[in-house]
């Protein structure tokens, strides 16, 4: 062998250490299954298999009756059936009013029972919001631009917009 020729030898053993766990590892595993026992069912056990044989099917009827209500009301008209019963007694009435009444639409009824609604909740939410980013967030968030030397900027606009979008959200999740 010459001064440039070279030679190695490389070994791809896993040291002797880990062999040996994994040896007694593997004998510890084959033990257990060698010394693994069946423990029988409990009465209690028992019962519940013989309880499930039985029971095979029980809720076939159920099924069956719930089939055919379901076939009866799929023809009904909710419109027709519940029409003799609606009516418009007027505003702030109550439901109760409302079903004694007698047959004019159910829009009608919905309408007049929410127009209370629309008028003192939902109007109230929007118009406080309004005020809120006129007096509030539109001055603050454009002082704050211009504070900030971006007057007139598309940094500036996107600022305003932003916070009157979030204001406008969280509105529409309080009205909702």
């Amino acid at each position: 062998m010459g001064l440039l020729d070279s030679k190695s030898t490389e070994t791809t053993t896993a040291p002797t250490f880990y062999t040996n766990y994994l040896t007694d590892l593997a004998s510890q595993g084959k033990t257990a299954v060698a010394n693994a026992q069946f423990q029988d069912a409990n009465a209690n056990q028992l019962a519940a298999f013989r309880n499930v044989g039985a029971n095979v099917g029980n809720y076939l009827p159920g099924l069956t009756t719930a089939g055919t209500t379901t076939g009866l009301a799929s023809g009904l008209n909710m419109a027709t059936a519940a029409n003799p019963y609606l009516g418009t007694p007027g505003v702030g009435a109550s439901a109760q009013d409302y079903l004694k009444a007698g047959a004019t639409g159910a829009n009608e009824i919905v309408d007049n029972y929410m127009s209370p609604y629309m008028t003192n909740v939902m109007d109230s939410i929007r118009n406080a919001n309004q005020q809120n980013i006129q007096q509030n967030l539109a001055p603050g968030l454009t002082a704050a631009s211009v504070g900030a030397g971006q007057y007139g900027s598309q940094r500036g606009a996107n600022a305003l917009a932003m916070g009157i979008s979030n204001a406008d959200i969280g509105a529409a999740k309080e009205q909702s």
